[in-house]
């Protein structure tokens, strides 16, 4: 199994939450908090947010129609 620092800290970062939240709302915030110090700190930016909103539109946009055309 191929193992890099990346996913080490994921992984250690994923224990840590499991372990402290007390909700998985608790654990959806503090996982995107700490995902986004760790796209930081590695050099990167996180962008998964923007594609959730296209799609959101769209299923959005799909609910609407066939629940109007009733």
């Amino acid at each position: 199994m191929i193992r890099s620092e990346i996913l080490q800290e994921k992984d250690k970062t994923q224990t840590r939450l499991s372990e402290e939240c007390t909700s998985i709302h608790d654990y959806l915030v503090k996982s995107r908090i700490a995902a986004e110090k760790a796209a930081e700190s590695y050099g990167f930016t996180l962008k998964y947010a923007e594609e959730i909103h296209k799609i959101r539109e769209e299923h959005g946009k799909a609910f609407n129609a066939n629940t109007t055309a009733s």
